[in-house]
């Protein structure tokens, strides 16, 4: 007779034992799906009125107890849970660090208007000259279809990797340059500042606050991102057509 398995002791978890560990820890309905960011292994979207929405990396498939645990505390009142907080950064950390390095021949720099890798080096040398001795790798995100309603990210640095991403919605002709360019400087400035490990979120202290206060082209970046990021996730979620490079 074989022995019955206790929760969690399985190889693997479903995304419906999580769901079922978080929803009864929090006392609320969750929702949860696996993905593969490593910038952002753990995404939790609240929903006023609807089920609490988190997107788990791959690797949380095998979390130990505990884990599950200091997870379902994390998420329930956020850094006041030292320890949770604590167990679950440094579990994160290990995992992260177990992970294959991504094949960097495979990085897309070139997209179907602008070039990512012909912008890297001014601004290098303009704006984060700390990076001109070892910069990170930059690429164009995968071009596959979006299923968030409400929010996207234009970018994103994975400090394990050291690769920026940006988003192939802003790899349009209706997209300017600038504006591609504050992005991608953006990203290489948390490669610049470092920013520490908090599951689930992009923190931006004080110093990166005002470095990227002082770029020239911030103040209309910002403006340009709240008039067109409706349009972006509607076409994000539309998916990808070749669109005519004018350069």
């Amino acid at each position: 007779m074989h022995e019955q398995l206790l929760p969690f002791e399985t190889p693997a978890l479903s995304t419906t034992a999580w769901q079922d560990a978080l929803s009864d820890r929090l006392q609320q309905p969750c929702q949860v799906v696996y993905g593969r960011s490593r910038s952002t292994p753990v995404q939790v979207h609240r929903q006023p009125g609807g089920p609490t929405r988190v997107r788990l990396h791959r690797f949380f498939e095998t979390a130990p107890g505990p884990v599950v645990e200091a997870l379902g505390r994390w998420i329930h009142v956020g850094r006041r849970a030292r320890s949770a907080s604590r167990l679950l950064d440094d579990w994160i950390a290990a995992e992260l660090a177990n992970l294959p390095r991504p094949d960097v021949s495979r990085l897309t720099t070139r997209g179907q208007v602008y070039d990512l890798g012909s912008m890297l080096g001014s601004i290098v040398a303009e704006y984060v000259p700390e990076l001109l001795e070892s910069p990170p790798d930059v690429t164009w995100g995968p071009r596959r279809r979006s299923k968030s309603r409400r929010s996207l990210h234009l970018g994103s640095y994975d400090p394990q990797t050291r690769i920026v991403r940006i988003h192939p919605v802003l790899d349009h002709r209706s997209v300017p340059e600038f504006f591609v360019r504050f992005i991608l400087f953006h990203e290489l400035l948390h490669a610049a500042i470092p920013t520490g490990s908090r599951p689930g979120s992009r923190h931006h202290p004080p110093q990166f606050q005002a470095r990227e206060r002082a770029h020239p082209d911030c103040a209309a970046a910002t403006r340009f991102e709240e008039e067109h990021l409706d349009r972006w996730i509607r076409r994000a979620r539309r998916g990808y057509k070749p669109t005519p490079s004018p350069i």
